[in-house]
């Protein structure tokens, strides 16, 4: 049996909606090769992740009601789904990849995630230095005119003032 989505699309220049329809009859599962990447989302560990290499003679068909009898019960959590990082190591290590090279990106990873960090924490002050770059722009873009004493004058008070509104 086939499992359709219909998704009315609404053209702005006509008035009858459009009707799409996306239909999925199968599933093919297939498996991947597991690589090392420099995604800061671990906590702690190697990072893993998805490559293109995937194995042909591994691959499984099955029509959609069957797939979906199959997960019904087999919803895992997302506590499940995560890795432990000496499980992610493991599957590195098996991969080809050195402990060497997974050390390199474990310690590049955790300075992006610091970066990041720093980053989140200091966005709080973003609309303050923002402000602050307008108003230095505003001055300097403000005409001077010189006075008998050496110094500057802004050419009104006005000007001067609209600076801080």
């Amino acid at each position: 049996m086939k499992t359709s989505i219909v998704m009315p699309l609404i053209d702005e220049n006509s008035t009858p909606a459009i009707e799409r329809r996306v239909s999925f009859d199968a599933v093919e599962i297939r498996e991947y090769n597991r690589i090392l990447t420099d995604n800061p989302a671990t906590s702690n560990g190697p990072p893993i992740g998805l490559g293109w290499v995937y194995f042909p003679e591994d691959t499984i068909t099955l029509d959609l009601d069957t797939y979906e009898s199959y997960q019904c019960d087999l919803r895992r959590s997302r506590r499940e789904l995560t890795i432990p990082s000496v499980v992610r190591e493991e599957i590195l290590l098996s991969e080809g990849y050195t402990r060497s090279e997974i050390a390199k990106v474990v310690r590049e990873t955790r300075k992006i995630r610091e970066r990041r960090n720093i980053s989140f924490h200091h966005q709080k002050y973003d609309k303050i230095d923002e402000r602050v770059e307008e108003l230095k722009r505003a001055i300097k873009s403000t005409p001077m005119i010189c006075t008998k004493g050496g110094g500057t004058l802004a050419r009104s008070h006005r000007d001067s003032f609209s600076l801080y509104r």
